[in-house]
């Protein structure tokens, strides 16, 4: 059995809100690459600094490589991933 921890900015695990779960989701934007989009959105709102952001396989980091937007409803990269690219955001949603 897989156990997975979303790590924050800081290094620590981030549970979500106070004394509240969160659960775990997955989206792959890939369809949203178009070779000039640097906005992408999730299908749901996550947990502020939650997010995990690979790029072909490759985690990113977080304010360097892509922000999460003010909304927590989608990221923005620094620049546009390439067309055909894969993109799969991990990130947690309040219970």
């Amino acid at each position: 059995m897989s156990v997975v921890q979303i790590i924050n900015r800081s290094g620590g695990t981030h549970a979500g809100n106070a004394g509240g779960s969160a659960t775990l989701k997955i989206d792959n934007l890939s369809a949203q690459v178009n070779g000039s989009n640097i906005n992408f959105s999730t299908t749901a709102i996550f947990v502020e600094d939650s997010a995990q952001v690979f790029y072909n396989g490759v985690l990113q980091i977080q304010n360097d490589d892509y922000t999460e937007d003010t909304d927590e409803n989608g990221i923005t990269f620094a620049l546009a991933p390439e067309s055909g690219s894969k993109v799969v955001v991990i990130y947690s949603v309040s219970a």
